[in-house]
C-alpha cells in the first residue's frame, strides 16, 4: 500500500493491484483512528495470511523451506537454544541462574559454627 500526497488536502492510496482511491486528510485520519482501535484484530489476520501463505509455499517449494533452517538446528533436543536467539534478557537470565546454583551449593556444603557469633556485637 503506497499513500502520496497529491494536492492540498488530497492523499492517494494504492495497493498493489492497481486499485487507486483519493481521499481528504480528515478521511485518511480516520483510516488511521480505525486501524489504531482494531490493531488487535488486525495483527491477528496478518498472521494468519502469513502462515497461509508459508503453507502454501511449502506446499509449491519444500525443499527451498528446508534449506532456510540454520544448520546449527537442534533436531534432538528441543529444549537446547542457540546462544543469543534469545537476546541480552535469556542471557542475564541464565548468569543469575548458575549464581543462584553455586550460592545453593555453598549453603549445602557450609557446617554450623556455633562458636561463631550469630550478629556482629555479640
Amino acid at each position: 500500500m503506497d499513500i502520496e500526497k497529491v494536492a492540498q488536502d488530497r492523499y492517494r492510496l494504492r495497493d498493489g493491484r492497481s486499485q487507486v482511491m483519493t481521499v481528504s486528510s480528515q478521511d485518511l485520519r480516520d483510516i488511521a483512528d480505525w486501524c489504531l482501535l482494531h490493531m488487535l484484530e488486525i495483527e491477528a489476520e496478518a498472521l494468519i495470511a502469513d502462515a497461509i501463505a508459508r503453507n502454501q509455499a511449502m506446499e509449491l517449494a519444500p525443499n527451498e523451506i528446508e534449506a532456510e533452517k540454520p544448520e546449527t538446528a537442534y533436531l534432538d533436543d528441543p529444549t537446547r537454544v542457540e546462544p543469543g536467539w534469545l537476546g541480552d534478557e535469556a542471557e542475564q537470565a541464565s548468569s543469575y541462574n548458575a549464581d543462584m546454583d553455586a550460592r545453593d551449593h555453598i549453603m549445602q556444603q557450609s557446617v554450623e559454627k556455633p562458636w561463631l557469633p550469630l550478629h556482629d556485637g555479640e
